[in-house]
């Protein structure tokens, strides 16, 4: 028995409406959907680490009362949250320079 012989008896397979866009999508398409999901996902998570980091040094520079070693720590806390900011806002245009230069769309 061959697969096309199969699916009288098991029915057939359809992607789940939950899928949304990814539904009907194929090819370049579908893959440009599952690379910008992930891409704005990734972005997402980095903003969470900054705002998580940020607060955190902040908080240790708060109650640190004046300990200079404690405070050089939160400083490098804060001082490492804003390079890592500064380094995904530097990504974020490094893909914008690549959608306009391929014409595919990573952010969708």
């Amino acid at each position: 028995m061959t697969l096309f012989q199969l699916a009288p008896i098991f029915g057939q397979i359809t992607p789940p409406k939950e899928l949304g866009a990814l539904q009907g999508a194929r090819g370049a398409a579908g893959i440009n959907i599952i690379l910008g999901n992930i891409v704005n996902l990734f972005f997402a998570a980095a903003a969470l680490a900054f705002v998580i980091m940020f607060l955190w040094g902040a908080v240790q520079m708060i109650t640190s009362a004046g300990d200079k070693e404690a405070v050089g720590k939160a400083k490098g806390k804060i001082t490492w949250a804003i390079i890592g900011i500064f380094l995904m806002a530097l990504s974020f245009f490094i893909f914008q320079l690549i959608e306009d230069l391929t014409g595919f769309q990573i952010f969708v």
